[in-house]
């Protein structure tokens, strides 16, 4: 099976300047923003659902998808950046 990195070096940046947000994660502590952090969390639901195909390259590419559209909508309601807590995230990625 593959591993699910989190890696900021990793993470696209969606053409939005990532550095101007941040999270704030359920014990308080407040983090930089990743969106691969999201694709890991998809992903994750993925392998939960169908152990399988979860590494395919069909979901790899829809997870990918995925974050960025949540990445689109949660900079869209901030577009000069700030924090987010992280229900916020968990709520637009159900969404």
């Amino acid at each position: 099976m593959e591993s699910i990195t989190s890696s900021a070096q990793d993470a696209p940046s969606f053409g939005i300047n990532l550095d101007a947000y941040s999270v704030i994660r359920r014990n308080g502590s407040v983090v930089a923003f990743s969106p691969s952090k999201i694709g890991v969390a998809v992903t994750k639901a993925f392998i939960s659902v169908d152990h399988n195909n979860a590494v395919s390259s069909r979901v790899r590419a829809l997870v990918a998808h995925l974050a960025q559209d949540v990445v689109e909508v949660l900079a869209s309601g901030r577009p000069a950046g700030g924090t987010f807590h992280i229900e916020d995230i968990q709520n637009a990625v159900e969404q």
